[in-house]
């Protein structure tokens, strides 16, 4: 109830091509510095009731459930929409507002991409501390191995808005897959030789390619979304972040799903201290090989996006003119 319609704010408020992914490195810019003062606010939030864990673990929800709820008010009540009483309203019903938005070319395919590049960053983010757990036996360093990927991702972010400007926003995104491609299998090869201080060294890597991940494909997606406005006369952004918030979903549940199956197969026994070659074997391969091939697939997937600024300019001025 929050997410869909926050998203479908982004073509709301700007038209222009690039001032997206201006607004897009703003909002995640914030994203991630919510993220880490979240993540790190738990445990003392908790340790205010000492050890009272219960009443501790209720209080950090409180607390941070007001801060969500102010956050959201703050949105609602100072952010104003254009007025689009002179637009005709969607006439489809549900189930054909929804699938309308599959005739859209440019939106399927950054859809089909980002719903890969969740998929490979779930299958990374979710086998990070079985890797420390198991390869380097010290699955303390996860946390800081978060924090290196997320500072850089967001020391990144303005600078992908920067580059976004230079050569667009398609190969950006593909700066971000091949990095993350490239990291994935450096550390395959590597991250189980040279050790931990190594693979910390790759995850500020990576953070790259997160950092440069985070705009584009919001910022992408209003631009498609404008472009079927022009074309049918009809605004329905919320049918289409409605699709993309559920193929996310679907994305990030694939990637946890296959992670079990795959270790499962492979032997793995839950906290066994002592796991077996073919068990550490599927560790590897499910942040090196496995994501890596996805993200490359999303990196050849994305050339396909036809959305440059000249066609968007060319579509909407055309528009505008008329």
């Amino acid at each position: 109830m929050v997410n869909i319609p926050y998203s479908s704010l982004t073509p709301e408020l700007t038209s222009d091509y690039h001032e997206r992914s201006s607004l897009n490195g703003y909002r995640f810019g914030f994203a991630v510095i919510g993220t880490i003062l979240g993540a790190g606010a738990v445990l003392p939030l908790v340790g205010v009731f000492g050890d009272n864990r219960s009443a501790g673990f209720s209080f950090m929800g409180a607390v941070l459930g007001v801060l969500m709820a102010v956050s959201t008010l703050v949105t609602f009540l100072s952010v104003r929409e254009p007025d689009h009483s002179h637009e005709p309203r969607p006439t489809e019903k549900f189930f054909p507002t929804f699938l309308a938005v599959f005739r859209n070319k440019p939106y399927v395919i950054v859809l089909a991409t980002y719903a890969l590049n969740l998929t490979a960053l779930n299958f990374v983010q979710g086998i990070l501390v079985y890797y420390f757990k198991y390869i380097y036996r010290n699955e303390a360093l996860t946390t800081l191995a978060m924090i290196l990927l997320l500072v850089t991702a967001m020391i990144c972010i303005p600078i992908s808005v920067l580059v976004s400007k230079h050569i667009g926003k398609k190969r950006c995104y593909q700066i971000c897959f091949a990095v993350l491609a490239s990291a994935c299998l450096i550390i395959y090869f590597l991250g189980h030789r040279l050790g931990s201080g190594f693979f910390l060294a790759m995850m500020v890597y990576a953070g790259i390619g997160v950092g440069f991940g985070y705009v584009a494909p919001w910022a992408m997606v209003p631009d498609a979304i404008e472009v079927d406005a022009v074309r049918t006369g009809n605004r329905k952004e919320g049918a289409f972040y409605g699709m993309w918030t559920f193929t996310s979903k679907v994305g990030t549940s694939l990637a946890i799903a296959l992670t079990g199956l795959i270790l499962g197969a492979a032997g793995y026994a839950a906290n066994l201290a002592e796991q077996s070659e073919s068990a550490l074997g599927a560790i590897r391969l499910i942040i090196g090989p496995i994501p890596a091939v996805i993200f490359i697939a999303a990196m050849i997937l994305i050339d396909r996006y036809p959305i440059d600024e000249a066609t968007y300019n060319a579509i909407v001025g055309k528009k505008a003119s008329n």
